[in-house]
């Protein structure tokens, strides 16, 4: 290759990685402020210790970017695709990657059931919480927009971790572990540990279990009107179906 022509590519290169930085967080900005999230939120839902990476990513700083695992952890909660967020495609919901993200938060909810209803009413009666229409694949295609089920995994997503932080310090404090004298206890909380760690590292990409207090105190998750909130925008979305409209439009946003 000639000089001129590598130099050339070189430019070209530089253009186009330029290119995907900033749709990258364009569309990064255009996801929080679609879901009325404040930084500070963002930190809280991508398990960051500081927001000032994201302010730095959103005002374009010394080219900040998230490091993968936060990109991924972004891609999964708000279920849009890398390629739409580095604007290799103008629509951010693909429905492998939507109906992977479901899968595996439904996995997380049969296993676990944060909410407590499989407790209550048992597991046949789940769909008393989550209706039929969204429990089996075929019909939740049919009966929700790719839109709509994204909002729904995002939603879904918070009231599960939201539970988790909740009852976590009261199930694996280490005192509780550490005063496990029978066979049946330790058995018992060291199935409980398994079982959260799992849950914890399908919701929190590269969280460890003891990593998950310091983002306790102040966060997104643990605010209760936020909370209820999300309860009842969850709820709408899912008895909804068809006539459901994504309150989270980042089409919308983005036009």
């Amino acid at each position: 290759m000639h000089f001129y022509e590598a130099n050339e590519f070189h430019v070209h290169r530089e253009s186009f990685e330029e290119r995907a930085y900033d749709n990258f967080r364009y569309n990064f900005k255009n996801i929080r402020q679609a879901h009325h999230l404040t930084l500070a939120d963002m930190a809280d839902i991508l398990c960051l210790r500081s927001r000032s990476t994201l302010s730095e990513l959103e005002n374009g700083n010394h080219k900040k970017m998230l490091a993968m695992d936060s990109m991924m952890q972004l891609s999964k909660v708000f279920a849009v695709s890398l390629d739409w967020l580095f604007g290799y495609t103008s629509n951010p919901y693909c429905e492998p990657q939507i109906m992977d993200i479901e899968d595996a938060l439904l996995d997380i909810y049969r296993r676990y059931d944060p909410l407590d209803y499989m407790e209550i009413h048992d597991t046949e009666n789940v769909e008393i919480w989550l209706p039929n229409a969204y429990l089996d694949y075929q019909t939740r295609k049919k009966s929700y927009s790719l839109p709509v089920r994204a909002n729904i995994c995002f939603l879904f997503h918070c009231m599960m971790l939201n539970e988790l932080y909740d009852s976590l310090p009261s199930i694996l404090r280490p005192e509780r572990l550490e005063h496990a004298r029978s066979e049946e206890e330790i058995t018992y909380f060291s199935n409980q540990k398994s079982m959260y760690e799992s849950c914890i590292f399908n919701l929190v990409r590269g969280t460890e279990i003891n990593d998950i207090y310091k983002y306790k105190r102040g966060s997104y998750f643990t605010d209760l009107e936020q909370s209820y909130r999300n309860e009842q925008l969850l709820t709408q979305l899912l008895q909804g179906k068809e006539n459901a409209a994504a309150v989270f439009d980042i089409i919308k946003e983005t036009d």
